[in-house]
């Protein structure tokens, strides 16, 4: 499976610009693997990826590491110490840290086995206090996690 190139296409700029942006850095993510680099050398390994080389009439499919074959996953955790953490445990982790903010569990979904089944309520935030929908936004998650040994 890959995200539609199209589907890229039809996002807002500003929302691509979001979802490319390293939070650590301030500059856009970069390319992971050389799996694109037969499209040139801006696709290659340590490049950032920007917004022209994946709408328009450069934009490709892109394959998110879930759907990446076993064998390049092992690579790149021999490689470069990547470890692929299934989508079904950061969703976990989440919950767990939604369960703080929001008081209760199940604010957004609930986890079912290694799936979840998304919440159709809508969100409530609490009015007049510290933890508003943008606090909640602007809020460190995964990323800022670190994990030491011993």
């Amino acid at each position: 499976m890959s995200i539609d190139k199209d589907e890229i296409g039809k996002l807002n700029k500003i929302i691509i610009a979001t979802l490319l942006m390293d939070r650590t850095t301030n500059n856009n993510i970069l390319w992971g693997t050389n799996d694109y680099e037969d499209l040139g050398a801006e696709y290659s390994a340590g490049n950032q990826m920007k917004i022209d080389l994946i709408t328009g009439w450069n934009s490709i499919p892109i394959r998110p590491r879930v759907f990446k074959e076993q064998n390049q996953k092992e690579g790149r955790t021999r490689e470069r110490a990547e470890v692929f953490t299934p989508s079904w445990v950061c969703n976990a982790q989440n919950n767990l840290v939604d369960e703080q903010w929001f008081g209760k569990t199940d604010a957004f979904n609930q986890c079912v086995g290694e799936n979840w089944i998304t919440t159709d309520e809508p969100i409530s935030f609490p009015e007049k206090t510290a933890k508003s929908w943008k606090k909640y936004i602007d809020a460190k998650r995964l990323e800022e996690g670190r994990c030491r040994n011993g």
